[in-house]
């Protein structure tokens, strides 16, 4: 499946740019995470939710590997030794599977991930 021009044109390079919210007068507020480790896959229409201070990230498309099914979570308090990727190992029979374009939110303590696309 070839995906479409506009898959293509927005498909970030897995930068985790955070701004910081807490100083409204200042103007650079935007950071760039620096990566240790191997980064996750560039991906377009995923769903990432923050919970507990760890970012968590479901599926998504990538022009090259189509809808992915892949979990990841990084935690958000790693200034000191770096922010990391973890894939998260899915045994669950419940397993959504290959999603992009759903959305993700998390309530007392359980991810609910609704609607999406297969194929």
């Amino acid at each position: 499946m070839k995906p479409r021009a506009e898959d293509e044109n927005n498909v970030q390079k897995s930068k985790l740019t955070p701004f910081d919210t807490s100083n409204p007068y200042v103007d650079d507020r935007w950071t760039e995470f620096k990566i240790v480790g191997k980064n996750i896959q560039s991906r377009s229409h995923h769903a990432a939710v923050e919970y507990n201070d760890h970012l968590y990230v479901y599926g998504g498309y990538d022009a090259d590997r189509g809808i992915l099914s892949d979990f990841y979570k990084m935690n958000l308090n790693g200034k000191e030794d770096g922010f990391r990727w973890l894939a998260l190992p899915i045994n669950d029979p419940n397993y959504p599977g290959k999603l992009k374009s759903h959305v993700a939110a998390v309530h007392k303590n359980c991810l609910l991930i609704f609607g999406g696309q297969t194929v």
